[in-house]
């Protein structure tokens, strides 16, 4: 398969590129040519100054930037504050019903649970955790 190559610019102004050859290629195998072009003119504003890789999903690589997210009903919408918090927090609903008991669960950014709270007998306009 063609790879194309990555072009790079040098951070202040300056008459040249950087290219990697190889992007696919790890370590060495890139082929990185530090100054490989020269610019017929001073350039330095226009051209960022890092490459922009289009990376794919990698199964198990701790680097991935995807995320996904589980779609939730808004009808049942809940006020939460502060944010951040050192630790208080205080969660508001006007629609909450009169039952006697709620589970709140709170997850983390990469959607494990830190925390699992059972609650009885909740104040119908809000609840302090």
């Amino acid at each position: 398969m063609h790879q194309k190559r990555t072009y790079i610019s040098c951070i202040s102004s300056n008459i040249y590129l950087h290219v990697i050859n190889f992007p696919n290629e790890r370590g060495l195998a890139c082929d990185f040519n530090h100054r490989a072009i020269e610019l017929p003119v001073n350039c330095g504003i226009g051209l960022p100054n890092f490459a922009n890789f289009n990376l794919d999903t990698e199964i198990g690589s701790n680097c991935d930037s995807l995320t996904a997210t589980n779609n939730f009903s808004t009808s049942n919408k809940f006020i939460i504050y502060p944010n951040p918090s050192e630790g208080h927090l205080k969660i508001e609903n006007t629609k909450l019903n009169n039952a006697n008991y709620y589970e709140i669960q709170i997850y983390d950014i990469s959607g494990k649970l830190i925390e699992r709270i059972k609650c009885l007998h909740i104040k119908i306009n809000g609840i302090m955790i």
